[in-house]
């Protein structure tokens, strides 16, 4: 079963440049128990948005799942994530 397979993940997550922005995206993994193991936030002043990577911590397919869900209705992300799942071989 694909939605309890276990892997650490990228994420790039491009958003408005506002306050407040970056506490509403940590608070999705934190509702979805996704601990965030890295977080780059590259600010760009000329167009007024961010792009933020996190790498996150091993987690189940099925939270990550969610979190995609809803990220995809917070209202400070300006297109899809890019989620790229990390495994060791």
């Amino acid at each position: 079963d694909i939605l309890k397979h276990s892997c650490s993940s990228y994420l790039r997550i491009e958003v408005k440049d506002l306050p407040g922005v970056l506490s509403s995206i940590t608070k999705s993994f934190a509702k979805n128990k996704i601990s965030i193991k890295n977080l780059i936030q590259k600010p760009d002043k000329k167009n007024n948005k961010a792009t933020v990577i996190i790498i996150t911590h091993e987690n189940l397919e099925k939270n990550y799942n969610n979190l995609l869900i809803n990220l995809s209705k917070n209202k400070f992300i300006l297109k899809k994530p890019t989620f790229i799942r990390i495994v060791n071989v």
